[in-house]
């Protein structure tokens, strides 16, 4: 009798401590429509932005979201002094979640802010675009979420 229980308590404990893996989409919980949201409190909305090779981590892009239209956006000198968004990552498509190493930068009056809460989701890489979505999360004065196109610069 003590060895049924003593099995039945090891299931008990075993099935108990298995976490079902339910599939998300990589797309729940990001809103629909072009990037927005605030930054430094104040609303902001992608106009135009850009991938580009990064010159800091061979194999990966940089990502630039900008709130403002800016003119040749594939030169490497080409950054926007207003509010911004900018990260980097490998060109591929799927989903990076934010952490301490894949984050996005929110750059505002020479203030650099990590956003180590939300996602990149790729969902499609042409020849002269790159199209996803966003959710990133400084704190609630700094948080976009939305659909983008970025100019991709070869």
């Amino acid at each position: 009798m003590k060895k049924i229980l003593m099995i039945w308590s090891l299931l008990f404990i075993f099935f108990g401590c298995v976490e079902e893996s339910t599939p998300v989409s990589s797309t729940e919980s990001l809103n629909p429509g072009i990037l927005t949201g605030v930054v430094d409190g104040t609303s902001w909305t992608l106009i135009q932005g850009r991938v580009i090779s990064s010159k800091l981590n061979p194999g990966e892009y940089t990502f630039d979201f900008w709130g403002e239209s800016l003119s040749d956006i594939c030169d490497d000198y080409t950054y926007s002094s207003e509010r911004s968004l900018f990260g980097s990552f490998k060109l591929e498509e799927g989903e990076v979640s934010f952490d301490n190493l894949n984050n996005i930068t929110i750059f505002y009056d020479n203030t650099n802010l990590v956003a180590t809460t939300g996602r990149l989701v790729i969902t499609k890489i042409e020849s002269d675009k790159v199209t996803g979505y966003l959710a990133a999360s400084y704190n609630s004065a700094n948080e976009v979420t939305g659909e983008f196109e970025l100019t991709k610069c070869d």
